[in-house]
Parts: C-alpha cells; structure tokens; sequence
C-alpha cells in the first residue's frame, strides 16, 4: 500500500512539474519599460492571469535602466523572469551571462513564422535567437500640414523651403533635430556612407573597421553642420525642445519616432509622415532600426513560464492590441501586414522608412560609439573642427575606447 501512494505521489509531482515548466511557484517577476507601454502591458497581464492562473508581479522600471538593473539584482540573488529593452544591448547583456536565448523554449519555427527577418536579426546573438519583439522603430520626418503642403524630394529643396519658414527671432522653426545626438544624426551620416562596424564575410560584424572617417561620413557631417550654419537648427536644440516647439506648433517639420504619436494629436496639430528628403548622392537618409524585445534572464527560475508569457503577449492578437493602444508598431507579420496598418498613414510611412534603414549593431560594442559620435558632432557644431577632423576623431575615440575596455 505504501509502495502505491509513494508510486501516485511521485507520479503527481511530475504532473506539477510538467505543467508548470519545472518552477517552484506560479509567479512570474515581469519588467516593463515606464513609458506608455505600460498601458497595454497592464491589460495584457490581466488577460494572461485570468487565462493561465499565473500571477504576474508587474514592475514598472526604465526600459535603458533595465540592464543595469538586472546585474544588480542577479547579484543580489533575486528572481526575474522576463525584461524588455531595445536590441543593441543585447551583445553585451549575453556577453556578461545575463540572458537565455529563448529559442530553447519557443521553437523557431514559430518565431520565423510569426515575425520579420529584420527583427529577428536584430534580437539574435551569434546564432541564437534572445527575444520576441514587442516594438519596430526609425525615425522619419514628421511634419505640420498647415506649414507644409509636402515635402520635397531633395534635400537641397527641403532646405531652402525650411528657411524660408524660420525665424530665429520669432522661435518659428522650419525644420528641427537633435543634432548632437548620433541616434538622430545617424540618417545623414550613414545615408552619405558612413558605416559604425563593417561586415566579415558570414555577416557578423568586424569591430576592427570602423566607418566614419571615409568620404560619406565627412559629406554627412558636412550637411549636419550645414543645417546650423543656414540657420535651420538652432544649435543648443535639445531633443524635449524639438518635441515640445513642433507640439506648440512652432516647428514645421521634425525628426522624430512613432512613439512621438499620441503627443502631436494631443496637442491637436494636423501632422502627417513623409519619408527624409533624399541626399545629394541621390540616396534615402538611413535611420537606425531599432527593435525592443523580451528576453529571459539566465537565472529565472521560471524559463518555461516565461516563454509562454512572453509568447503570449507578443501574438497576432496582443500585438495587434499594442498597435491600436498605444501605436506601438510590432513586427508580427500579421500585424504589419494587417489593412489597419496598410490604411494608416502614419504608421506606413514609418515603416517605409525603416525599409531604408540600418538595424543598430548588437554587438557589446555598441555601447561605446555613442559618446565618442555624440562628442565629435559637439565640437563641429561650435566650431572647434571641421566635418574630417570630427569624422577622424570619431573612429579614434571608438578605436581607443574598444581597447581601454578590452572588448
């Protein structure tokens, strides 16, 4: 007799086992970035413990915060299952032991059928696949209606009509972008051919060939500096700034992300997308891609139940709900090729720009090329150097940083 409760014991256990994918509890530890995207994260939960059983410990914390964060409570001995951030940190949270590829719990099958190509180059690490991704963004040129009719195909042509619709004096801003800042200055840049890490032949990239001091990125650095020197863009212009004089409806035309969406129609501006004027060379300005996704931390306890969740959320149904939310833009195949997508404006003409753009590295890297770009656009802007000396000086910091860290 003891022998068969001892026998339907064991046999119950493995059961619970089963179902719960190996956890000691049915909890999971869930981080969510502290922007709008905890709206739709919130209805998501609900949806998923009500369906599952499954509590969700939902914590609100920064999505550029999270990694950081992450090695804090790793070593602190706590228990996260799921975080969520953009794909260029990727490399190096894999790099320090931080993550799990999640194609050990969700098959890739799955994950091919379900999402774009690009997205999934963008959340893999030397052959494994970390993520699911939750949000596909570039930026592109957004514009007053009432201030502009359209805008023209050229460059050189948007410039002209920007000025004649500034007035420094007036704070009356044809065009605007935060040009200090690699992330918005990047279109002209890599448009012109300037490139942050060449490619080896298999594709993965060669952090020995570094792209900027090359005849592309001096022309891009050239038109940079040029915006400023026209009178275009101011040259302390931040990037609340931008933001905040297009909502005031003092700009004209912005360079901005999707998510800058709700913020426009809240302010009631009659705003449309139109992709960035094509450069002298006669090609589209390339934006960094970027793609946020979840992954699960190396030492969850729960992996199995994370995956499903992060499955769950990120399905034909949730990500279509993410899009009409909060107007996140989710590379599930369904989705973007959905008639809501097709037959919104907006959100098209994002994603005709991210056609023409450049997925950020992943490799860990990355994490040192934004200061030293950031550095060498500041000192062109006031003047310190030209457009060869900023462009050279930026493959040296980015040299000189690679060996200090030892990357």
């Amino acid at each position: 007799m003891r022998k068969i409760i001892l026998v339907n014991l064991i046999f119950l256990m493995m059961l619970i086992y089963l179902f719960t994918g190996g956890v000691s509890a049915r909890k999971l530890e869930v981080w969510v970035g502290n922007s709008q995207e905890q709206i739709w994260m919130k209805k998501a939960v609900a949806a998923y413990e009500n369906k599952t059983g499954i509590k969700i410990d939902l914590n609100v914390i920064c999505e550029l915060e999270q990694l950081e964060k992450l090695r804090l409570e790793e070593v602190a001995g706590n228990n996260i299952d799921v975080v969520g951030w953009p794909h260029d940190d990727i490399g190096k949270a894999v790099s320090e032991g931080l993550l799990t590829p999640i194609q050990e719990y969700i098959s890739t099958k799955y994950i091919k059928d379900n999402f774009t190509d690009k997205s999934i180059r963008a959340l893999s690490y030397q052959d494994k696949i970390y993520g699911l991704p939750y949000s596909y963004e570039a930026l592109a040129l957004v514009y007053n209606k009432d201030k502009y009719n359209e805008i023209p195909d050229t460059m050189e042509e948007f410039i002209e009509l920007a000025k004649t619709k500034t007035d420094l004096q007036q704070q009356q801003y044809g065009f605007l972008f935060y040009h200090t800042n690699f992330y918005y200055a990047a279109p002209f840049l890599l448009g012109h051919g300037a490139y942050v890490f060449g490619k080896n032949e298999d594709g993965s990239y060669n952090i020995n060939d570094i792209g900027f001091n090359n005849e592309g990125g001096i022309a891009g650095a050239k038109l940079i500096k040029k915006f400023k020197d026209e009178g275009v863009v101011p040259q302390n212009i931040q990037k609340k700034q931008v933001v905040h004089l297009f909502a005031e409806g003092k700009a004209g035309a912005v360079l901005v992300g999707p998510w800058r969406r709700n913020r426009f129609k809240e302010a009631g501006i009659d705003f449309a997308v139109s992709p960035i004027p094509k450069l002298s060379n006669g090609k589209s300005p390339k934006p960094f891609v970027g793609v946020k996704g979840y992954y699960i931390p190396h030492k969850s306890d729960n992996k199995k139940l994370a995956a499903d969740f992060i499955k769950f959320i990120t399905n034909a149904k949730w990500s279509m709900k993410h899009y009409e939310m909060i107007g996140s833009i989710v590379p599930h195949k369904r989705v973007i090729n959905s008639p809501k997508i097709k037959n919104d404006e907006f959100s098209r003409g994002f994603l005709i720009q991210a056609q023409n753009g450049i997925l950020m590295p992943n490799v860990l890297q990355m994490s040192v090329v934004w200061n030293p770009v950031n550095k060498a656009l500041d000192f062109l802007l006031d003047g310190r150097i030209s457009a060869k000396k900023a462009m050279a000086l930026t493959d040296k910091m980015i040299t000189r940083n690679i060996e200090l860290i030892g990357y």
